[in-house]
């Protein structure tokens, strides 16, 4: 499970080795064991191990670009047996990701969470991992919502509260079935009367988003 942690403190490991060991998996439809391997995959550095740069260039995961191995085009192919275990695991991990790249105010202000799609190959951006990432839980949680979107908000939501890329996600989350989810809406939108900055809350896309779709549902 180390492995990968180890290996990326020598440099220049990249997720070449990764891709045939992924296919085989998901052409043997051995889901459980392609989950494990993406984990690994997906293994982030420790706050430590990170530069000075700023956070909008940094990289928390160890791998140098995920994009070569393909791990989020192979885990979007698991069957829905293992839907709420895949859910599970990548949100943890996207929360590990926030927590080692700390402020992340202005983490992929180019993107809209409810736009947001898998680009595997897009290139060389330390940015990509995250995003993907995003796609990623966004094509599970559309998934398992049919039955229990409830779920689907309550594993989100514990993504950390202080991560604007997390409240974004959560902005996200609460529409798939908004009826059921007005807490949750309520606390998002009306978190920016409470804010020392009201800017921290509504910046992205996805506040007005949700502003728009759910207001007339809040009275």
């Amino acid at each position: 499970d180390n492995w990968v942690k180890l290996m990326s403190r020598f440099g220049g490991h990249h997720g070449f080795e990764y891709k045939s060991m992924l296919k085989t998996l998901d052409e043997a439809k051995d889901y459980k064991s392609l989950l494990t391997l993406s984990k690994t995959i997906l293994s982030t550095k420790d706050k430590n191990e990170m530069d000075d740069s700023d956070s909008y260039n940094k990289d928390p995961f160890c791998l140098g670009d995920l994009s070569y191995s393909e791990v989020f085009d192979y885990i979007v192919k698991v069957d829905d047996e293992y839907t709420k275990q895949a859910l599970d695991q990548t949100v943890d991990v996207l929360g590990k990701a926030l927590s080692v790249i700390g402020n992340d105010e202005f983490f992929l202000m180019e993107d809209n969470v409810f736009t947001l799609e898998i680009h595997d190959r897009e290139g060389l951006s330390p940015r990509s991992g995250i995003r993907n990432l995003m796609a990623v839980i966004k094509v599970f949680a559309d998934r398992i919502a049919a039955k229990d979107s409830k779920y689907v908000v309550d594993t989100i939501f514990k993504l950390p509260e202080d991560s604007a890329l997390a409240r974004r996600l959560k902005l996200y989350a609460v529409t798939i079935r908004p009826m059921i989810s007005i807490p949750e809406i309520k606390k998002l939108l009306f978190s920016v009367f409470d804010a020392i900055d009201p800017a921290t809350i509504t910046i992205g896309a996805e506040y007005d988003t949700v502003l728009q779709k759910c207001f007339g549902m809040l009275s």
